[in-house]
């Protein structure tokens, strides 16, 4: 996605707003801010989201990936870009005051690890709307580790119906 079109603007949601939209146990939830979020210039129109996560030495994956060398799960990095992908979701729909369906994580195409995280490290997801169809919404995502890119892939999320 090329940023250079878009307008960023800072946009904050800390974890205790994060926990109200997601609909997971707080153990799973990977954010733990909102920071930023992308519009067209001209419709004003959010199409992108990024969030930040503090790897925390003390998370229940610690234990088990790998004991004495903790290394931040790859399928939770795309875990992430799929929360905040809904978080997005969430946050632009027209029915947010209602409450939206449950949506499911469908796919995701050509995912490259090419950097790993460690406790201490600060981890960066991003994603940004690519198109609707039906109920079907496709996203590319992106996570940085301490600013270097360290994966990008589209994601696929179906709203139920």
């Amino acid at each position: 996605m090329d940023e250079k079109n878009l307008v960023a603007e800072k946009f904050i949601l800390e974890r205790e707003e994060i926990l109200d939209i997601l609909p997971f146990a707080p153990e799973w939830v990977i954010p733990n801010r909102i920071s930023k979020r992308y519009k067209y210039p001209v419709t004003g129109e959010v199409i992108g989201l990024s969030a930040e996560q503090r790897v925390d030495g003390s998370a229940w994956w610690t234990k088990m990936h790998f004991p004495g060398n903790p290394v931040f799960p790859g399928v939770l990095m795309l875990e992430g870009l799929n929360q905040v992908a809904g978080i997005l979701l969430f946050l632009t729909s027209q029915e947010r005051r209602k409450g939206i369906p449950p949506v499911f994580f469908t796919g995701f195409g050509n995912g490259l690890i090419k950097k790993q995280a460690v406790p201490g490290d600060t981890v960066k997801y991003t994603v940004w709307k690519l198109r609707q169809r039906f109920r079907t919404v496709k996203f590319v995502g992106q996570v940085k580790i301490e600013g270097k890119k360290a994966m990008e892939t589209s994601i696929s999320l179906t709203i139920a119906e």
